[in-house]
């Protein structure tokens, strides 16, 4: 079963600008995967964002994300990300570098 925090994130981010854009959820699950790749297998968990704004479609097939994302104490950075669609999945490509925590299990 998903955390609640994570459903409530889900369903109130709207979907991207225009139509195969990536969303609230998607740019999530890039973050998760960057870390996977970055530093091995374990439970991540990233700092909460709002804001988040997609768009549009770049000519080489990845999109420019931003969103601000909680830093402590009430404030909040402006952040940026690119991402690639692959399959189903999007990539993380570049950008600013998510507060992540990730909990190696050996």
């Amino acid at each position: 079963m998903l955390p609640l925090a994570f459903l409530a994130l889900a369903a109130a981010q709207p979907a991207g600008v225009g139509a195969g854009l990536p969303n609230a959820t998607d740019l999530m699950s890039a973050q998760v995967r960057q870390a996977h790749v970055t530093f091995g297998n374990g439970t991540v968990h990233c700092n909460r964002f709002i804001r988040f704004r997609a768009g549009p479609m770049r000519s080489d097939g990845t999109v420019l994300v931003r969103y601000r994302e909680y830093v402590s104490g009430g404030r909040w950075r402006d952040m940026r990300a690119v991402l690639r669609r692959d399959g189903e999945n999007w990539n993380w490509v570049e950008g600013d570098t998510p507060r992540c925590s990730i909990s190696i299990i050996e």
